[in-house]
């Protein structure tokens, strides 16, 4: 799914995401997906476990809990200091990601990819974000 400012005249958020069946989970769990951006350069992923037996993602749809990935133009944003992956997030987070990533862009990219680097030195930068990441 495409977000559009143009179309929607406001910000995309957690309940813009259209969630289904996840494609390795089943029924066990469901995901959302979504391109936003000005020039749909974020991409969104959205996971939950549907029941508390679990498929094994860090997040449960009975709980309202999810669990986030996001790219920048194909680059995997780190979204934690340790993971590429936020765990067990509400809606409200989410939107506040969105919203952060759209008015924030390549900043606030650039900003995740320094508190990563801190943790890690060692971590492979992408060379996007290399120069500002390492001073």
């Amino acid at each position: 799914m495409k977000w559009s400012l143009q179309n929607k005249n406001r910000f995309p958020n957690f309940n813009d995401l259209v969630f289904a069946e996840h494609e390795y989970a089943g029924v066990d769990g469901v995901q959302a997906v979504m391109d936003f951006g000005p020039k749909d350069q974020f991409f969104i992923s959205v996971v939950a476990n549907n029941n508390s037996s679990g498929f094994g993602f860090y997040g449960n749809r009975e709980a309202d809990t999810y669990e986030v990935m996001m790219e920048h133009y194909g680059n995997v944003i780190p979204l934690a200091a340790t993971s590429d992956v936020l765990a067990h997030q509400t809606p409200h987070s989410i939107t506040r990601l969105m919203h952060n990533a759209w008015l924030n862009d390549y900043a606030w990219v650039t900003l995740c990819w320094q508190l990563r680097s801190e943790v890690d030195p060692d971590e492979v930068v992408p060379k996007e974000y290399k120069e500002v990441a390492h001073g």
